[in-house]
Order: C-alpha cells, then sequence, then structure tokens
C-alpha cells in the first residue's frame, strides 16, 4: 500500500491552508499575500514552498495544481485548483519570502532573488537559486506571473524619514525596475486619511 503525503505535509502550502497567512511558517511575502487574498483582493494564484520541503514531485504537484488557466490573466479570480493538462504554457515568478522580509520594522526588498517568467520546467532550479540567495533556510513563493502594464511599490511609513505616511512608487511595467531603482517613477504620499500629502 502506497502513502502519498499531502501538499501541507510535504511542505507546499496553498493559500486555503490555515499555515498561508503564518509568517513563522511563510515568511513575510507569502504571509502578505495571505492576508491580501483574504481581504477580497484579487491575487494572482500561488503556493509557497517551505524551507522543510526538498520533495520535487509535490512542487510539480502544485504546479499542476495552477496550471496555465489559472494563470491567464482574462480568468477570474481563483487559487490552486486541480487543472488536467494545460492548454498554453504558464509562466511563474519564483520569489522570495525570508522571515525578515516585508515585516513591520524591515522590508529588505531587493535583498533576495526574484525570478521572473520562469518556465514550468525551470520552476524547480529556480526555487534552489532563490534559496541560494540567502545564507539561512526561507520559504520561496512561486506565483503565476503577470506582465504588468503598472506597478507599485506601497510603504506602510516613509522609508526615507519615517513619517506618519503611507508612499506609493509607481512606474510603467514591472515592479522590478522601481525596487532595482532603473525606473522613472511617479511618488505619492498619502495621509491615514486618505488625502495626499
Amino acid at each position: 500500500m502506497i502513502v502519498l503525503k499531502s501538499l501541507a505535509q510535504s511542505g507546499i502550502l496553498i493559500p486555503d491552508d490555515l499555515a498561508a497567512a503564518d509568517p513563522a511558517r511563510v515568511g513575510g511575502k507569502a504571509a502578505g499575500l495571505a492576508r491580501l487574498r483574504d481581504a477580497g483582493c484579487n491575487v494572482p494564484p500561488w503556493f509557497v514552498v517551505t524551507p522543510d520541503c526538498n520533495d520535487d514531485a509535490a512542487v510539480e504537484a502544485a504546479l499542476a495544481r495552477l496550471g496555465a488557466p489559472a494563470c491567464h490573466p482574462e480568468a477570474p479570480p481563483c487559487h490552486p485548483e486541480l487543472v488536467e493538462g494545460r492548454a498554453t504554457i504558464a509562466t511563474f515568478a519564483v520569489r522570495s519570502s525570508a522571515h525578515i522580509e516585508d515585516g513591520t520594522t524591515t522590508s529588505c526588498a531587493g535583498r533576495f532573488a526574484t525570478l521572473l517568467f520562469v518556465s514550468d520546467d525551470g520552476v524547480l532550479d529556480a526555487i534552489r537559486r532563490v534559496r541560494a540567495s540567502s545564507d539561512d533556510p526561507m520559504p520561496v513563493i512561486v506565483q503565476c506571473m503577470v506582465d504588468g502594464t503598472v506597478s507599485g511599490v506601497a510603504f506602510g511609513i516613509d522609508p526615507v524619514d519615517g513619517s506618519d505616511v503611507v508612499v506609493v512608487t509607481a512606474a510603467p511595467g514591472l515592479a522590478c525596475g522601481i525596487v532595482d531603482g532603473d525606473a522613472i517613477t511617479d511618488t505619492w504620499r498619502v495621509t491615514r486619511d486618505g488625502t495626499i500629502a
């Protein structure tokens, strides 16, 4: 008799798993995605590979659950569901989710590797490369890739002077140009009542 482990037992968490919002288990970035999803935001489908997961077959099974239809930008909001076969090849963002990222005191933006437009046959190698960008074991997010028309980064306080305003920086294309400092951006400072300062 063969006993199959669940994805969670193998170290793969999907948004519906209770631990998917636990930063101690999935890191700051993945916990943020779970909170956004639970708040009703349309978050591109994703799963997180915990540091204790070394099961390539479990990663492949999780990828099959995402599938191309779930990653299609015109598909209705959805989260990992079993998909039989892929009509088209989807690409993925493979992202770090270290425990020190996106925390209440630090963001660590750009400190660890992020690989974009990864084909499904490159995801396992991408996970290894993202893990190698840290000296400490860290969770890794695998998320359906969205080629953004406009992207942005928001900070809960001003990262330069610490003042109590939300700072939103946006630019055409993907947010990596903003994080890397390569994009020409527009920036808004927004007070807690929603007024643009």
